[in-house]
């Protein structure tokens, strides 16, 4: 995807990033990666350290957490 049609996406579907000025934008733009995960992948591990910030541009993903043994979606 290139730089503008990324820009305007997020802006169109992140709140978070619409707040950003055009530095803050570009900023970020700079330090991101893309990264495509295939079905069922785990991204992130309950009570492992991430210091990353994800974005999901499409598909859908599933949140489980451990509560006392059972996984809870």
């Amino acid at each position: 995807m290139q730089e503008a049609a990324l820009l305007e996406t997020l802006n169109e579907r992140s709140k978070l990033f619409a707040l950003l000025d055009e530095a803050g934008k570009q900023r970020m733009l700079l330090t991101a990666r893309w990264i495509d995960h295939p079905a069922g992948a785990v991204v992130v591990s309950e009570g492992n350290t991430d210091t990353d910030f994800y974005y999901l541009l499409s598909g859908s993903l599933r949140v489980m957490v451990d509560d006392f043994g059972q996984q809870v979606q």
